[in-house]
């Protein structure tokens, strides 16, 4: 039994040793989303931004627009998971991606402490059914980006800076695009959880 435990914890540490990286990358949205929660109602411009961005996302959604109900959603997803594929193509991306992984975290946040704040119990309802399920995918979308940005951006460093030769670069872009093919998967998969969420429960809601 003993041995078995040590096994098991040994998987465990391993686990955490090989995926370090992407734990910090969770801790640092979850500690930006908190902040984003707990800031909303303490500054009057994020405040009116946000409330402006909510009822924005709510109404689109109301009018049940297909058109534009997915150009919406399209633009309210994307851009982050694309600009870190694009940071990542060079020696900075290690730096810039995590930035929008912040201020991703943070603008969810806000978004999320808003609704509850202003709405309480219906507005943990609405956060349930509509705002979270598209969310959580698409930042699990932005958080593998980054990761994988900041990977690929460090080996163009190595390059750059260490003057690195033994490194096949063509080989680790075409798997950094392979990547990000899978990672477009989960961004297509939290637009249509919202479209098909929105569509379902957006009638529900007054506000």
């Amino acid at each position: 039994m003993q041995r078995t435990r040590t096994i098991k914890l040994n998987k465990s540490f391993k686990f955490i040793f090989n995926n370090t990286g992407f734990l910090l990358l969770i801790l640092l949205f979850i500690i930006s989303f908190l902040l984003g929660c707990v800031l909303v109602f303490k500054n009057n411009s994020l405040l009116n931004y946000i409330k402006t961005e909510m009822e924005t996302f709510i109404q689109i959604r109301k009018d049940g627009n297909f058109g534009i109900l997915l150009f919406n959603s399209i633009l309210f997803i994307l851009p982050f998971p694309l600009i870190s594929f694009v940071c990542g193509t060079s020696v900075v991306g290690c730096v810039l991606s995590p930035l929008f992984l912040i201020y991703k975290g943070f603008t969810y946040g806000a978004y999320l402490g808003y609704i509850y704040g202003s709405y309480q119990l219906i507005g943990i309802v609405f956060n349930a059914l509509v705002f979270l399920p598209f969310s959580i995918v698409s930042t699990l979308a932005l958080i593998l980006s980054v990761r994988e940005s900041i990977g690929f951006s460090v080996v163009l460093a190595s390059i750059c800076i260490k003057g690195k030769k033994n490194t096949n670069l063509f080989i680790d872009f075409k798997n950094y695009c392979y990547r990000h093919l899978v990672i477009l998967g989960l961004v297509i998969l939290s637009i249509i959880l919202d479209l098909g969420c929105s569509a379902l429960f957006i009638k529900f809601f007054s506000f």
